[in-house]
C-alpha cells in the first residue's frame, strides 16, 4: 500500500486522515525515511549531487546532506524538478546503500510573518493527523546567532520527529547571501538523531 503522503504547498497541507504513528508513513517529493536514494537516482547522479557546492558534510565526514530537488532545476543538472518546494534534499550516512535518514524541504517567503502564519496553519493539520502534542521553540539560529528560528516539533515515542520551522535570517545574511525568510519541513529518523548527537556533543 502506498505510504501516507504529506505534501506541503504554499496553500495546502494534504495528509491522509488515518493517524500516522511512524515517520516512515510520510513522504517529501515521493521519498520516505528508510528508502534508498538509489531508488530515485543512479550512482552517477548521486556522485554528481554529493560533489555539489550545496552539499553539507558533517564533522564525522560520513553524514551528508544533499540537495535533490529544485523548482529551478534545468535539464543539464541532476536535480529533479520540484513543483511543491523551492528546494528539497536528503541526509544519509552510508555511501554503499545511501539509506535516507533525514529529509528536508524549503519554501521561501517575503516576510517572517507570512512564514509563521503558514507554519501555524500547518501545525493544526499535523496535530490532527499525528495526534501528538506539538512543542514550540523560539531561539537564535544555530548557524547565525543574529537570525531567529521559530520551530514546531512533533516528537514520536521512538526518538523520531517532524519539524516545522521558520527562520528569519539576519540583515547581514540577507544582503550578503540573499537569504530571506524560509519555511522548512523536516523528517528526522532515530538514526539521524543519534548521529547528530555524536557530531554535536
Amino acid at each position: 500500500m502506498k505510504k501516507i503522503l504529506a505534501t506541503l504547498t504554499l496553500y495546502f497541507c494534504l495528509i491522509n486522515p488515518i493517524n500516522a504513528n511512524n515517520i516512515r508513513d510520510f513522504q517529501i517529493e515521493g521519498m520516505s525515511i528508510g528508502d534508498s536514494l538509489l531508488d530515485y537516482f543512479t550512482r552517477e547522479e548521486i556522485k554528481f549531487l554529493i560533489n555539489s557546492k550545496s552539499t553539507f558534510v558533517y564533522p564525522d565526514g560520513k553524514l551528508k546532506s544533499v540537495k535533490t530537488h529544485s523548482n529551478l532545476s534545468q535539464n543539464n543538472t541532476k536535480l529533479k524538478k520540484s513543483k511543491t518546494y523551492d528546494y528539497a534534499g536528503i541526509t544519509f550516512n552510508d555511501e554503499k546503500k545511501f539509506t535516507i535518514i533525514g529529509i528536508s524541504a524549503y519554501i521561501e517567503f517575503n516576510s517572517i510573518n507570512e512564514c509563521n502564519k503558514k507554519r501555524k496553519e500547518l501545525k493544526k493539520d499535523f496535530k490532527n493527523a499525528l495526534n501528538i502534542k506539538p512543542v514550540e521553540e523560539k531561539k537564535a539560529h544555530a548557524y547565525d546567532k543574529k537570525s531567529m528560528s521559530y520551530t514546531t516539533w512533533f516528537f514520536f515515542s521512538n526518538s523520531e520527529y517532524i519539524g516545522l520551522n521558520c527562520t528569519d535570517w539576519s540583515k547581514e545574511l540577507q544582503n550578503e547571501r540573499g537569504w530571506y525568510p524560509n519555511f522548512k519541513v523536516s523528517l528526522t529518523s532515530s538514526d539521524y538523531e543519534k548521529t547528530l548527537r555524536k557530531n554535536y556533543k
